[in-house]
């Protein structure tokens, strides 16, 4: 008797523990990928709030120019205005005003030092461009950079805003400037006749995009990438470079995420080829498993249309390592009730035999 009930116990036990080891792995895919997921989610809510602000700007500083409330060709009192402005507002880099001369006025604050400076041409036509620091008065301090000739009027944000109504972004490209990358809102100026009286613009530097990844709580050795739709690199929370130089041409192209320095971002890179998520739907989350750098990972991808001509994918990527505590943990408990339930008919039997000493 003791022998069958052993047998049953045993077998009950063991297709408990399968169910309960199949279901604990069943339980934490779901867990991660939900985590990966709402992590999207997060990133896609602070890209938009990013996108948001310069086009407030721009509209902003369009009717005060419009209603006369600003002269367009006071620039020092435009630099100044727009400084407050930078401010008063940190997730913007630049806020700027070019004029039909192909003048510029610009503002903005370099994010690695935290220190303000202002641009401009001299005379407010096209001409030399200079680049300066400002001291803690916001007086004109060190020369940064200079160009011997500049024209606003031949820059694809100027050119784009003249030719459009309304807000226009411009592609990513990187800054001549400064080492970054950097992507423009930009808006037309017209009075009552429709005449031009210039362009007014806005930068966002992708740089910024990537500390805010960087800045998350995520699982530890869980990474995050946000992608273009030609698979450029947009942002990136392992900071890695999203450009690369040419020391004897003086410029700087973009660098594709199979190209990247990171064997991580190569990897997520060659798993994303073959798939189309659709930007116009983002909920239809794409979530897959992944062996990298001899780790297991869930990913999840979320396509974005973060602005009128961009597409992009946030990537998200989990340690398995992160969860299986979770897993390791709830089998541990399993193999302890196991042991317990095949050392239960032996306990039964002594007890059987000592019951049964007392009574005979």
């Amino acid at each position: 008797m003791i022998l069958s009930y052993l047998i049953l116990v045993v077998s009950v036990a063991l297709v408990t523990a399968y169910l309960s080891f199949r279901n604990n792995h069943r339980l934490a895919n779901m867990l991660v990928m939900r985590s990966a997921r709402e992590t999207g989610l997060r990133i896609q809510d602070r890209i938009t709030a990013f996108f948001e602000k310069p086009e407030l700007i721009n509209n902003y500083n369009a009717e005060l120019i419009e209603g006369k409330l600003i002269d367009p060709r006071a620039q020092n009192t435009l630099m100044q205005y727009f400084q407050k402005q930078i401010k008063a507002r940190p997730t913007v880099n630049s806020i700027y005003f070019a004029n039909p001369e192909g003048g510029l006025a610009n503002s903005g604050i370099d994010k690695a030092t935290d220190r303000p400076y202002v641009i401009f041409t001299e005379g407010f036509r096209s001409g030399r461009f200079l680049k300066y620091a400002l001291d803690d008065s916001n007086n004109r301090a060190e020369l940064l950079h200079q160009i011997p000739h500049f024209d606003a009027r031949n820059r694809p944000w100027y050119i784009r805003a003249t030719q459009s109504e309304g807000i226009v972004w411009s592609e990513i490209y990187p800054i001549a400037t400064g080492n970054n990358l950097s992507i423009t809102a930009s808006r037309a100026v017209r009075d009552d006749a429709q005449q031009l009286i210039g362009v007014l613009g806005v930068d966002i530097f992708l740089s910024d995009i990537s500390l805010f990844l960087q800045s998350l709580d995520l699982e530890p050795g869980a990474k995050t990438i946000v992608l273009d739709s030609e698979g450029y690199l947009v942002a990136s929370s392992g900071g890695n470079k999203l450009y690369a130089e040419n020391a004897e041409t003086n410029t700087k192209t973009r660098i594709k995420a199979t190209d990247s320095e990171s064997s991580f971002i190569r990897a997520i890179a060659m798993e994303l080829n073959g798939l189309d998520p659709d930007p116009s739907r983002p909920e239809d989350v794409i979530q897959f498993t992944s062996k990298i750098d001899d780790s297991a990972f869930f990913v999840s991808v979320l396509p974005f249309k973060a602005i009128p001509s961009q597409n992009w994918l946030i990537v998200t990527a989990i340690p398995e390592a992160s969860y299986m505590t979770i897993v390791e943990k709830s089998n541990r408990t399993t193999k302890y009730l196991i042991v317990l339930a095949a050392c239960l008919p032996q306990l039964l039997r002594h007890f059987w035999e000592a019951e049964s000493r007392v009574r005979y």
